[in-house]
């Protein structure tokens, strides 16, 4: 269902507001046990689980973003979460998820934070995956997130959402990673020399400025 995003915000925030009212499917709890960061998770079980259909006997948490949920069928459902640049795919089924696999994830949508506990392993396709015995909503996102396909292209929103622009462009997110590191050398470098760093006003009341002199113009 194509519906705008004005109304999506609105029917989802319904929804949450809902949720709030289910001691059992809080839309914000209040603790989430996390074992693992995406990356840790990946470097951890990609090397233990190299075949298809293949499990570690272990219990793992993660949390990330969703970015993108394909379903087959009613108990069989694919997430891509994200956390930090790095990307981990969870497949929910309904066969190995505690409790009511729909009242799971039915309240469950695009761009929410979820944590997931269960087994890694590969798919058949061997794709390095989490089968999750749980699956809980973290943190639900009440406006509709730009589609994975067609990304944030429009430069006015990117500037002015800078959030959004770093969440759907990985490019963006690996420029500041980079300008970061670079401001944080320089910094470093002239903190060794014995330089003081400070900060001085960009804008002043006062008129200034070279030769100038402040004038009064027929409007003001």
């Amino acid at each position: 269902e194509v519906i705008e995003p004005n109304l999506y915000t609105e029917r989802r925030t319904k929804d949450v507001l809902e949720l709030k009212e289910n001691k059992e499917h809080h839309p914000y709890p209040h603790k989430f046990e996390v074992t693992h960061s995406i990356e840790a998770f990946v470097a951890e079980f990609g090397s233990q689980c190299k075949e298809p259909s293949s499990y570690v006997e272990k219990t793992a948490s993660v949390a990330g973003r969703i970015t993108s949920i394909r379903s087959m069928g009613g108990s069989l459902i694919f997430y891509d979460i994200q956390s930090n640049g790095h990307k981990l795919q969870v497949v929910a089924s309904g066969s190995f998820v505690y409790g009511n696999f729909r009242e799971k994830t039915g309240h469950i949508r695009r761009g929410d934070v979820i944590g997931v506990s269960g087994r890694p392993g590969r798919t058949k396709a061997g794709e390095l995956s989490i089968l999750p015995r749980e699956i809980k909503l973290l943190a639900p996102c009440l406006h509709m997130l730009p589609t994975s396909i067609s990304g944030l292209k429009d430069t006015e929103t990117r500037y002015r959402q800078r959030y959004l622009d770093l969440l759907m462009n990985p490019k963006t997110r690996s420029t500041f990673q980079v300008r970061a590191k670079i401001i944080r050398f320089i910094r470093n470098y002239l903190d060794s020399l014995g330089f003081i760093e400070l900060e001085t006003p960009m804008m002043s009341s006062n008129a200034g400025g070279a030769t100038a002199k402040p004038f009064v113009t027929h409007h003001n």
